[in-house]
């Protein structure tokens, strides 16, 4: 935009001659008085916006602003803050910006970037098992958070023996530790398969010389308390949990 300046001369003496011209250059105004021999002369800009104001660009392209609407203190980032701005063209006022006007993570291009969860495919390495879940597969929303409906939940944990499980919380399908040839004590439960480690009498182990030396349900062997789980060494049937002490000269008991 282009300032049209006029060039005016006024002449005074008894009577006035005035003739003037316009151009594209700055006013300047002059007038000369003969009688007295005093010229004045003023000049005046305008900053080329739209708006006529010197004092307030409007980031269309002036000359003598940065783009941003304030010729003075402007951010570039058009974003109307001259005093938050950062000059990356997003006007988020965050004064780290780096110029190059980046949006940042943009939901939908395919790649996870913080604070996305996830993008298209892309879910940042994580599967269903990352959260406790089994088969299926991740969905990720238009919003890019991810959604879990698709995998399937770990049955272990339901308090139901499923497929392939032996127990499941306190269900043990009715078994106890003398099924699996120990002595009586406590199932556990651990990841859905059974473990005997708790079964069995305490008192398994100590020294002895008769029964009577040993906790009761135990019996004493070769100087030893035992409590006739599989395996144990024994001399009769009624010794083992099991029914069944078997061998040859050193029978043990069997299921």
């Amino acid at each position: 935009m282009l300032s049209m300046t006029c060039l005016r001369f006024s002449l005074s003496l008894g009577s006035a001659l005035v003739l003037g011209a316009c151009t594209t250059a700055t006013i300047i105004e002059a007038s000369s008085d003969y009688t007295t021999g005093q010229m004045e002369t003023t000049t005046s800009e305008t900053s080329g916006d739209e708006t006529g104001s010197a004092s307030a660009g409007d980031g269309d392209g002036d000359p003598i602003g940065d783009g941003d609407g304030d010729p003075a203190s402007g951010d570039g980032d058009g974003d109307g803050d001259p005093t938050t701005g950062d000059g990356d063209g997003d006007g988020d006022g965050d004064m780290s910006g780096d110029g190059d006007g980046d949006p940042g993570p943009i939901c939908g291009d395919g790649v996870a970037a913080e604070p996305e969860e996830c993008d298209g495919d892309d879910f940042g390495g994580r599967d269903c098992e990352t959260f406790g879940l089994l088969n299926g597969s991740l969905l990720c929303t238009d919003e890019c958070v991810i959604d879990t409906s698709n995998c399937e939940e770990d049955p272990c944990g339901n308090g139901m023996i499923d497929d392939g499980e032996q127990c499941d919380g306190d269900d043990f399908a009715g078994l106890a530790c003398i099924d699996f040839g120990e002595a009586p004590g406590e199932l556990t439960c651990n990841d859905c398969q059974i473990d005997v480690g708790e079964c069995g009498l305490d008192g398994e182990g100590d020294l002895c010389a008769v029964d009577d030396n040993c906790s009761e349900g135990l019996y004493c062997y070769a100087l030893n308390c035992y409590d006739g789980s599989v395996g144990d060494p024994c001399q009769m049937n009624n010794e083992c949990v099991t029914g069944n002490c078997a061998g040859g000269l050193f029978k043990n008991c069997e299921l």
